[in-house]
């Protein structure tokens, strides 16, 4: 069972230049049900990110989630808003990030579309 804040903190590749009003999507899933499809247990949308070079520190409240078991984060970094489809110009996590109720920050790479 997640029961505390996480601090993430994402990373984007240098070469990224500056940009604002991007739309942040955080989701964990519970993914410790194999060969079935992950259950999200937490999603919240943070309108109007802005990058400047450094990476964007994320406050999480994991208390939302009652489910133990194995979870995921996973962030899509919208430059539109729309979270529909992933598209030229925004970022996301390509690889697992691995969560419990023993972590308490981890950081993520976004890459990008």
């Amino acid at each position: 069972m997640l029961t505390k804040r996480l601090l993430v903190k994402a990373a984007l590749p240098e070469e990224t230049p500056k940009f604002e009003n991007a739309t942040l999507f955080v989701t964990i899933e519970d993914t410790s049900q194999m060969d079935a499809e992950a259950r999200i247990l937490y999603r919240k949308a943070q309108k109007g990110v802005a990058y400047d070079g450094t990476p964007l520190i994320l406050d999480v409240d994991g208390s939302t989630s009652q489910n133990s078991g194995q979870h995921n984060l996973r962030i899509h970094l919208s430059r539109d808003g729309d979270d529909s489809q992933f598209k030229s110009g925004d970022f996301i996590t390509t690889q697992s990030y691995a969560i419990d109720d023993t972590t308490t920050n981890i950081t993520v790479n976004l890459q990008a579309v």
